[in-house]
């Protein structure tokens, strides 16, 4: 541990030199020194573990499948508030209508009326709206450093919502009729619906208004599907929400809720005329131009209120359980990936909790029968490989016979699943000298030197720092609702005023709160230090001793005479803990209802790895603000 130490000339005249660089840098606005730094730990802390790409249709599909349960009763209020010269009969708003559907038809019959063919819809539609959205933005946007453009999603939104529109229209149309009341229903179940319409009316039908469907999906996606991910994103990387935490789908699902209900709901309205009176509205346009002019141009927002609250529900608890099950995904996936590599005695070394870390940065590759993954001669690929599947022939060029001649092929390596290859990789920068082979269809775990490197050398007090909020969804939004309240305080304090928000957010997430009666002691002269702390509410004093206050009678007020300081809201003190680790020097006293932001030296010792230079910044601070010019280092090692 570096303590404070007697100033020599050489130290006087680096303190000096560090003051005139601070003085010369000083604004009235000064920007973070951290930009970098927090850059490298955005992309390596809130990067989640990939998945393969073809899951996302799979999981989409689930998901909404699912979420169908949980919606359809208000997706059908919807359709019979739209029916023309019905909908007022059932009710004047969704709740009326609701209540109608369980006293006319019965609580499950009323309720989930169509409900297979809402599901076999959903199923059919979101496998290409959702999950083709983001292997079409992948090839749009080739840039992994960067975040994709507004315009981008915008465009890759279109592009799957007009497929899943064009594939989920028959199985619409079907869902609009089987939802309208029993009495008015001549279909029993969806398969009888599909047989007589393709009967009556020819297979036609089923693509009836699919202009209007192409078009509503196209816009309703692109703006959904951009505003969900553009929040997700930002909720992610601000560390308000974790990663596969339902609350992060949920959040993200009910603001792209609100911004495609605007789009899509005068389409929606439209193509339900065409839907439900094909003989009198010939397309959804001749449907359009009917309602603005016969009933004016907010009937086109007809039930829009039953829509918003039937797709915010739908899309939080799709989203939600989108989430909930591609965390859980990434949850197997991790916990494979940490057993292979527990089979490599080269990890041994490290902890469980770096293991885990490694676990979540390795890559999964694939290569065929007789592809080549490492040539003779070429420069190191910096990272080793683990067989999970296959084998793979390894050639050594220039290799020595028995009698001292360079040969070609004095015969190869073969490696099978659980061996591995290319361990002097993670130490050498020099060209290989070996060529790698696939003999058959191979799958290799590939570690990379960095993030090895990262991880042998990195230190993770604690293992929370960053975890899934896959577990606890409550937990997670007490987590987001404490950082977004005391990043804020934080920001009003001057130590921590040029961090910028991503590093106090970073802070606050593993900070303690605690409360003290008044009267109580918060911290005691002579104490071992290990903590700081920032007044969120109340007041406290310091006192000269332990003994003025121990004397104090309970209730009673510590005489203003033997008062050395008054610390209020905003406020920090025991600060000399983070830079000296020196007993306490006064005894600190809640002068009143007290809650404090506790921050400690292993708070800061988690975050060496990730933020390197936030530990420079804050003492920095401490210095300019407490003049504390002797000291040059915090006691945290």
């Amino acid at each position: 541990a570096a303590l404070a130490m007697p100033s020599t000339a050489s130290d006087a005249r680096e303190r000096r030199a560090r003051a005139s660089a601070m003085s010369s840098a000083s604004s009235p606005k000064r920007r973070s020194t951290l930009t970098l730094p927090r850059r490298d730990a955005v992309t390596r802390n809130t990067n989640k573990l990939q998945l393969p790409g073809w899951v996302s249709m799979p999981n989409s599909a689930l998901a909404s499948c699912l979420a169908v349960l949980a919606t359809n009763p208000m997706d059908r209020a919807k359709t019979i508030m739209q029916l023309p010269g019905v909908g007022a009969s059932w009710g004047k708003n969704m709740r009326e209508v609701t209540m109608n559907m369980v006293k006319k038809e019965g609580a499950l019959r009323g309720l989930y009326r169509g409900l297979p063919v809402a599901m076999v819809r959903e199923s059919s539609k979101n496998v290409f709206r959702i999950g083709l959205f983001l292997p079409v933005l992948k090839v749009i946007h080739t840039d992994d450093d960067n975040p994709a453009p507004a315009w981008k999603r915008f465009m890759a939104g279109c592009l799957s919502g007009g497929i899943g529109a064009v594939s989920s229209n028959p199985f619409d149309l079907i869902k609009t009729r089987m939802q309208v009341p029993a009495a008015m229903c001549e279909y029993e179940n969806g398969m009888v619906a599909f047989k007589k319409i393709c009967a009556k009316e020819g297979w036609k039908t089923l693509y009836k208004g699919v202009g209007a469907s192409v078009m509503r999906d196209m816009l309703g996606s692109s703006v959904n599907l951009t505003v969900q991910s553009i929040a997700s994103e930002a909720l992610v990387r601000n560390m308000i929400l974790s990663p596969g935490s339902p609350v992060l789908g949920a959040l993200s699902g009910v603001l792209s809720a609100a911004a495609s209900v605007a789009v899509m709901q005068p389409i929606d309205t439209s193509r339900a005329y065409v839907y439900l009176k094909p003989h009198i509205h010939k397309d959804t346009i001749r449907a359009f131009r009917y309602i603005v002019l016969r009933e004016g141009p907010l009937a086109l927002y007809k039930g829009s209120r039953a829509h918003f609250f039937r797709t915010a529900p739908h899309y939080a608890a799709m989203f939600a359980l989108l989430e909930m099950i591609t965390g859980g995904e990434r949850k197997v996936l991790l916990s494979r990936n940490k057993n292979v590599l527990e089979n490599v005695h080269m990890f041994d070394a490290l902890s469980k909790d770096k293991r885990i870390r490694l676990a979540s940065m390795v890559q999964m590759k694939h290569f065929k029968a007789g592809e080549q993954i490492i040539g003779a001669g070429d420069e190191t690929p910096g990272e080793m490989y683990i067989m999970t599947r296959g084998c793979v022939k390894i050639d050594q060029a220039n290799k020595k016979g028995k009698k001292g001649k360079n040969t070609e092929d004095q015969g190869s390596d073969v490696i099978h699943s659980g061996g591995y290859f290319g361990e002097s990789y993670m130490f050498s920068s020099e060209a290989s000298n070996e060529t790698v082979t696939a003999v058959n269809d191979v799958t290799l775990m590939a570690v990379p030197r960095e993030a090895y490197e990262t991880c042998r050398k990195g230190e993770f007090a604690s293992a929370t720092l960053f975890d899934d909020g896959f577990d606890d969804p409550s937990k997670e939004i007490g987590m987001a609702w404490r950082r977004l309240r005391y990043e804020r305080t934080l920001a009003k304090i001057p130590v921590f005023a040029d961090l910028g928000s991503y590093e106090r957010a970073m802070v606050v997430k593993q900070a303690k709160r605690f409360s003290f009666k008044p009267g109580e002691k918060i911290i005691r002269q002579g104490e071992v230090a290990d903590k700081f702390y920032v007044i969120l509410k109340g007041s406290a004093v310091s006192t000269k001793s332990d003994g003025d206050v121990d004397h104090v009678a309970p209730g009673s007020k510590i005489p203003p005479d033997r008062i050395m300081r008054n610390f209020s809201q905003g406020q920090y003190f025991g600060e000399l803990a983070l830079l000296t680790g020196q007993p306490r020097l006064a005894t600190i006293v809640a002068n009143d209802s007290l809650e404090v932001l506790a921050i400690d030296r292993d708070v800061l010792k988690s975050l060496r790895e990730t933020l390197p230079t936030l530990e420079d910044e804050i003492i920095r601070n401490l210095r300019r603000f407490d003049h504390m010019d002797s000291f040059t280092t915090m006691s945290i090692a």
